[in-house]
C-alpha cells in the first residue's frame, strides 16, 4: 500500500539509511547499518519502501528468526504488492525412510523464482540460507521450456523428467509426478499450483493445459510451461557410482553388524536405481560445490536480517544440534566423516552480510560484534487495540482529531468499513472510504480514511501519523482467522495434530498400512533427545513410532469403524503393497469409465454464468461468520463450475451445522445475478 510506504519514506531517518546505502556502493567495506525503533507494521512498510527504492538485478534477500515471522512477512510484503516466497528450513533425511518432498519443491520453485527473475525478496531463517541445496547451473540445465506446436521426442521427454528428479505413476495427484497414457503426458512441476496435460500428435504438442487433480479434468488452456526439477538432489550414474563406492568403504569399516545391515540396504537401494529417500545423507558426494541460498545472490544486494541477535542464537543453537547428530552417526558407522557436512558455518553468513549492502532491523539497540557503518533510530509504536469497545475507540478517534493527526483506518472487507463509516459520522466526526483494490494516496487531517486491507498498522510521531488496523486487533482475541484457501486438502482427512487423534482410533500410514492409535509415548532418539512419538499398534506384536514431526505420513481412517471389519496391517509383510495395487489396479479402470464419461459430457454445451462482480463481493463480505478453508475451497470450485460453458457436475456434502448453506447462497445469488431463477 503506497500510503505506508510514503509514510515511512517521509521520515527523515529513512532518507538517512538511503543516503548510507549510496555511500556503501562506493566503498570497499560494507558493514552494516542498524536500524531500530519500528513496530511490527513499520517493519512492514519499511521493508516493502526499501526493497522497491533499491531494486536491483536479485531480488532483497530478507533473514529472520523463525518460521512465524517469515510467514507474517510473507503475507504483509505481498499486500504491499511485492513478489516475495519463502525459502523454509529442510531437515535432511538421513535413514532410509519415507519423507514428504513438500518442502523441497517450495525451496525448488524460490530457486526458480530468482534465476527467472519473478520475485522482489526472498525470506528465509538462517539455518535454511546457509543449508546445502542444488547447484544453480545444474538447477538451470534440468529446465525445458515446452510450447504447443513444437515438436519432442515423448521417449526423450520422459527421460530427461526422471533425471530432473520426477517420479513415474498411474495418475498425478502431487508435485514431482508424471504420468504417461498413449500420446498423453501429464506432469506436476514443483512452482506451478497445477499439473499439467500435454496432448500429442506424433512428436508435435497439439494441445496444452492445466487439470485438477482430484477430476483430472482440464481446467485451462495454455500454450508453453516450464519444467524445472523436482528434486534438490538429482541422481544419474556418476553420482550414484560414487555413493556406492563410499557405502562400500563404511561398510567395510562398519563396528557392528546393526550399521552393517542398515549400510547394506542403502546399497541395495543404489545399486538397483529405486528411488532414494536417504540422498540428502549424500548431498556432499553429489555436488563437491557446497552452494547455498546465499550463492544465488552473489554480492552487492540488499539484505535486511529481522532481530539479528535472535538470528545468530538460531544459528549456534542449530549447529550444535547438527554437530551432535553428526558426531552420533559417525560414531555408530552409519555416516563418513568426509560427507557429514550439509550446512555452511553461521561464519560464511556474516561474511555474506559483509560483502552486501545489509540493515540489521532490530526492535532495541542490542549488541552487534562487528562493525557498522551506522545507527538509525525511528519513532514509531504500535497503536491500541480495540475488540469491541466502540465507546473507547471513538474517545481514541476525538484525541486523534485533536492532536492533528492524519488516521488511516483498515477493515477486513468493504461491508465492515461501510459500516464502521456510518458508526463515525454518527458520532459527529468525518469519515471517507477509499474502496477495495483502490491505492489509497493521501491520509487528510480531522476525516477519518477508511479502505479494506489486511496490514499490521503503526503510528509515526514524525507526520502525524496512525494506520489503525482492525481486522487485526480482532483477530487478536478470535481462534478462527479468515484464511485464503492457497491449495487444496486432501479428501482422506488429513491429521493436522495429534489433538485430532483419540485412543483407539484407526489410522492409516502411508507405509505400512492400518493401525490402532494408541497414543503419544516420549522416546529417546539417536541424539540423545527426548522427542514424542505417536505410537501405532499393528498386527500380532507390532508396533511403529512415527516422529510427531511426521505426522503428514498418517491418516485417519475413513472406513467403516466396526472391530470386527477393520483388519490390522502387519508390519514388514507385502500385504498393505498387495492391497495398494489392487485398489491402484482398480481405480485405474474406473478412470477410464469417468474419463470417457465426463468426455461425453464435455461435447455438451451448458450456460456460463458471470464472473463475480462488485455486488457478488458484497453480498459475500455481509455474512457474520468467518468462512472456514474447506467453505473457501468448495466456493471457489463451484464458482469456476458455474463460470464454465459446460454442464455442471457438482455434489455438495458437509456434516450439519459445517456451512452448506452460507456456500449454497453464494452460488445461488450468482445464478440470479445473471437472470437464473433458483
Amino acid at each position: 500500500m503506497n500510503i505506508l510506504c510514503n509514510r515511512i519514506r517521509g521520515i527523515s531517518e529513512y532518507a538517512h539509511i538511503r543516503q548510507s546505502i549510496s555511500e556503501m556502493k562506493r566503498r570497499e567495506n560494507k558493514y552494516p547499518l542498524l536500524v531500530t525503533g519500528l513496530c511490527e507494521g513499520a517493519v512492514d512498510a519499511f521493508l516493502a519502501a526499501l526493497t522497491s527504492d533499491e531494486k536491483g538485478n536479485s531480488p532483497s534477500l530478507i533473514i529472520t528468526h523463525d518460521e512465524k515471522s517469515a510467514s507474517h512477512l510473507l503475507d504483509a510484503l505481498s499486500s504491499h504488492g511485492l513478489r516475495c516466497a519463502i525459502f523454509p528450513v529442510r531437515e535432511p533425511v538421513l535413514y532410509n525412510m519415507v519423507a514428504s518432498h513438500e518442502t523441497e519443491h517450495e525451496r525448488l520453485a524460490a530457486l526458480m523464482g530468482i534465476i527467472n527473475g519473478d520475485l522482489d525478496a526472498v525470506i528465509a531463517v538462517g539455518d535454511a540460507a546457509i543449508s546445502y541445496t542444488i547447484p544453480r547451473d545444474i538447477l538451470e540445465k534440468s529446465m525445458m521450456h515446452i510450447e504447443v506446436g513444437k515438436e519432442y521426442v515423448l521417449s526423450e521427454l520422459c527421460e530427461f523428467l526422471v533425471a530432473s528428479g520426477y517420479v513415474s505413476s498411474d495418475l498425478v495427484d502431487g508435485r514431482g509426478q508424471f504420468s504417461v497414457r498413449g500420446g498423453i503426458l501429464d506432469v506436476f512441476p514443483p512452482q506451478l499450483h497445477c499439473p499439467v496435460r500435454m496432448e500429442f500428435f506424433g512428436d508435435e504438442v497439439d494441445q496444452m493445459g492445466y487439470f485438477d487433480v482430484f477430476s483430472q479434468r482440464k481446467i485451462e488452456q495454455i500454450q508453453c510451461v516450464d519444467i524445472t526439477a523436482a528434486r534438490e538432489i538429482l541422481l544419474n550414474d556418476t553420482n550414484r557410482s560414487k555413493i556406492a563406492s563410499v557405502i562400500k568403504n563404511m561398510i567395510k569399516k562398519a563396528p557392528n553388524d546393526e550399521a552393517r545391515e542398515s549400510l547394506s540396504r542403502e546399497l541395495s537401494v543404489i545399486e538397483n536405481e529405486a528411488d532414494v529417500s536417504f540422498a540428502d545423507k549424500y548431498i556432499s558426494v553429489v555436488y563437491s560445490d557446497h552452494i547455498s541460498l546465499i550463492d544465488y545472490f552473489g554480492d552487492d544486494n540488499l539484505v535486511f536480517v529481522i532481530e539479528s541477535t535472535s538470528v545468530f542464537e538460531r544459528l549456534a543453537a542449530t549447529e550444535w544440534h547438527m554437530n551432535e547428530t553428526v558426531t552420533e552417526l559417525i560414531e555408530n558407522g552409519v555416516l563418513s566423516g568426509k560427507c557429514s557436512s550439509f550446512a555452511l558455518p553461521s561464519s560464511v553468513l556474516e561474511s555474506f552480510f559483509g560483502n552486501n549492502y545489509t540493515i540489521l532491523v532490530n526492535s532495541f539497540v542490542s549488541k552487534y560484534d562487528g562493525k557498522l557503518s551506522g545507527t538509525f533510530s525511528f519513532r514509531t509504536r504500535t497503536p491500541p487495540a480495540f475488540v469491541g469497545n466502540f465507546e473507547a475507540f471513538v474517545e481514541d478517534l476525538q484525541l486523534y482529531n485533536r492532536a492533528d493527526i492524519s488516521v488511516l483506518l483498515l477493515c477486513p472487507n468493504d461491508a465492515e468499513a461501510m459500516s464502521l463509516s456510518e458508526m463515525i459520522e454518527n458520532v459527529g466526526m468525518r469519515a471517507r472510504i477509499v474502496p477495495k483494490y483502490t491505492d489509497v494516496t493521501d491520509v487528510e487531517a480531522g476525516a477519518f480514511t477508511i479502505t479494506s486491507a489486511k496490514l499490521s498498522g503503526f503510528e509515526i510521531s514524525e507526520g502525524k501519523f496512525a494506520c489503525i488496523s482492525l481486522g487485526e486487533s480482532r483477530d487478536k482475541v478470535r481462534t478462527v482467522h479468515k484464511r485464503k484457501a492457497v491449495g487444496k486438502k486432501s479428501a482422506k482427512e488429513k491429521i493436522l495434530s495429534y489433538a485430532d487423534l483419540s485412543v483407539g482410533d484407526y489410522v492409516v500410514h502411508v507405509t505400512h498400512g492400518i493401525g490402532r492409535y494408541m497414543g503419544l509415548e516420549s522416546v529417546l532418539s539417536y541424539d540423545g533427545v527426548r522427542s514424542d512419538h505417536i505410537k501405532i499398534q499393528y498386527a500380532g506384536t507390532g508396533v511403529l513410532y512415527v516422529p510427531c514431526e511426521k505426522i503428514d505420513s498418517v491418516s485417519k481412517y475413513i472406513g467403516a469403524v466396526d472391530d470386527e471389519s477393520v483388519r490390522l496391517s502387519k508390519l514388514g509383510g507385502g500385504e498393505w503393497e498387495r492391497t495398494k495395487a489392487r485398489v491402484r489396479s482398480e481405480v485405474k479402470s474406473m478412470a477410464k469409465e469417468l474419463i470417457a464419461l465426463y468426455a461425453e459430457r464435455m461435447r455438451k454445451p451448458g450456460f456460463a454464468f458471470a464472473p463475480d462482480d462488485e455486488m457478488q463481493r458484497e453480498f459475500e463480505e455481509s455474512f457474520e461468520h468467518d468462512e472456514t478453508d474447506g467453505q473457501l475451497l468448495a466456493i471457489d470450485e463451484i464458482k469456476k463450475d458455474m463460470e464454465r460453458p459446460v454442464p455442471m457436475d457438482r455434489l455438495l456434502c458437509g456434516d450439519v451445522g459445517f456451512g452448506k448453506t452460507e456456500v449454497a447462497l453464494r452460488a445461488a445469488f450468482k445464478a440470479v445475478m445473471s437472470g437464473k431463477q433458483v
